[in-house]
Order: C-alpha cells, then structure tokens, then sequence
C-alpha cells in the first residue's frame, strides 16, 4: 500500500458544507438515501434538528482536498424515528444512574433502510477503500469519547459488514425485515404460479376486491411527478402519522424538494376512486432494489393497502 495514501479526518456539522460533485463520488448507486439531494433535502426543509432531535455528523476523509470518504451519523437525544427500539436500554442506563442521552447512530433519518455505512471514493484502490474504511470507524470511536456521549450505534448494516463491526469491538444486535425478492418472473402471473393454491387465490381475491371498488391505480416517475404529486403524498403521510398518533418528522417542503430533485429515483403510487386520489405509497428507486417508504390513504377500502405496496 502506498505510503502516500494518507487520510485527513474532517468532521463537517452540515452536507451543505460538502461540494455536492465531491459528495456524488461516494454515493452508493444502490441506495439512494445516502444521495446528497436526499440529505441536504432533509436539511434544508427542517427535517433535521432541534425540532426531531437528529443533529448531523459527517465524519469525512480527505487527501489534500478531494474527499475520499464518509460515515454518515447523527446525535441524538431521544430514539424516535429509528425503527430500532432501544427504549429499554435508556430506561434501564437511567435506573443505573447512566446517562443514555446523548448518543451517536449512523442511520438513515426515519428509514429503516439496509445499506453501508461507509460512502468510500470509487476511484480509490481496494486497499484504500480499507484504509480509508478503518480511518472512518476509529474517527468516529474517537469523535464518541471526546464528545463525552454514551456509545455509537450502527443501524441496519448489511450482512457483508457484520464481520468487520464485530472485529471492531461492536456487540451486535439482530433483527429481521421483510424482503420481497424478483426470483425472475417474468411477469405477475409467474410469480402467483410459484405461491401455494391457497395464497395465490388470496392475492387474486384481493386484487378482484380493489378492481371491485371501482379503484384505479396509477404509478408515476420522473417527469411525471409535479409539486401537485408532492402535496398529496404529504397528505397521505400526515393521515399515516395521525392514525398511528406519531410524530410528523417530514415536512411539506421537503416532499415538494425530494419530487423536484429525486424525480427520477421516486416511484409514487397513487390509487383513485372517482378520479380522486384516495391512497398513495411513495417508493425510491435504487439500482437493483426498490425501497418502499411512506403510505397513507384518506378512506378504508378492501385490500388497498396491500395492493398499493405490492
């Protein structure tokens, strides 16, 4: 390895502080969540601060001034919008007389979404990329005692990096999501032909159901979507938020900035009753994967959810 290669540790509070060419070095083709558009968006529109208590941390690599790689993380004092449930850890860190709060997590705010931790220059070599990999974690190990908060907490990691976080010292916790996987279908008939006889009429039961409503559905990309598009997904996101008495972390503005700068990584499924959006899903597009995010529908009709998210 080159003894030239020599990262330089740059703690940055803001993406808007990073030159978005630089940042689109880094960014993984496959997860669109750690796209600078999406950030600096959540940023920009007061998605993130004092008001959800999700404060941004770029712990950045640098040779000279071209930047060669990040760990995302936030600090935190509270667990909400992680999707990872740690309240019985702080309430039992509280009963020890340990103070829980504040904390470092790297996470994708309110997305529970699997994807690296570490956004690594694709221009560097392999053994660069390790570097600068390591020089990212112990940056961040140090930036955690300094700052004198209670620990750092990787969330959603990919199974590939399970190995070298436990390497480093980090316990690690298992959960489990749901995955649906395109075992190459060719189209939708083929997949319902490789689910048992009894699934395979539930899901066409259901879809008869929606047809049966008088629903129609539409999906929408690109240049489709219009700032019309963005403020009925906010709508459906607030009625979500309403319904599960939760805490609106996403504003109007940054879905009206995400449909005008992610258009092209944004499927919005809308379903229509009397040529009125009644429900909508909001899906981001990623090389191989689509991530489905937020839903929302302003009245109940029979299997509409379900149909929506497929």
């Amino acid at each position: 390895m080159s003894g030239l290669f020599k990262n330089q540790i740059r703690i940055i509070d803001s993406i808007l502080n990073i030159d978005p060419e630089s940042w689109r070095c880094l960014q993984a083709p496959d997860f669109p969540f750690t796209d600078y558009a999406f950030l600096s968006s959540l940023e920009e529109t007061h998605c993130l601060g004092e008001r959800t208590g999700w404060t941004p941390i770029y712990i950045t690599a640098w040779i000279n001034d071209r930047l060669t790689g990040a760990l995302v993380l936030f600090a935190k004092d509270n667990s909400y919008g992680e999707f990872i449930f740690d309240f019985g850890w702080a309430e039992a860190a509280y009963n020890a007389g340990i103070k829980y709060y504040p904390k470092i997590i790297s996470a994708i705010p309110f997305t529970p979404a699997t994807g690296s931790k570490f956004l690594i220059d694709f221009n560097c070599s392999r053994d660069e990329q390790a570097l600068t990999k390591q020089t990212l974690l112990q940056a961040s190990k140090e930036f955690v005692h300094s700052a004198g908060v209670s620990s750092i907490h990787q969330l959603f990691i990919p199974e590939s990096e399970i190995s070298f976080f436990k390497s480093q010292g980090f316990f690690i916790r298992n959960s489990f999501q749901y995955h649906w996987s395109n075992r190459n279908y060719e189209n939708f008939d083929s997949f319902l032909n490789n689910l048992t006889g009894k699934r395979r009429r539930e899901v066409s039961r259901e879809r008869s159901q929606v047809a049966e409503q008088g629903i129609r559905i539409e999906q929408l990309t690109g240049a489709q979507l219009t700032q019309s598009h963005a403020d009925i997904m906010h709508g459906f996101y607030q009625s979500t938020m309403d319904k599960k008495q939760g805490f609106e972390f996403l504003t109007g503005d940054f879905f009206r900035l995400i449909f005008e700068t992610m258009k092209d990584k944004i499927l919005l499924v809308l379903a229509y009753h009397n040529d009125q959006p009644v429900a909508g899903a909001l899906n981001f597009i990623g090389t191989q994967r689509l991530f489905g995010r937020y839903w929302g529908c302003r009245a109940q009709y029979r299997a509409l959810a379900v149909f929506c998210l497929r």
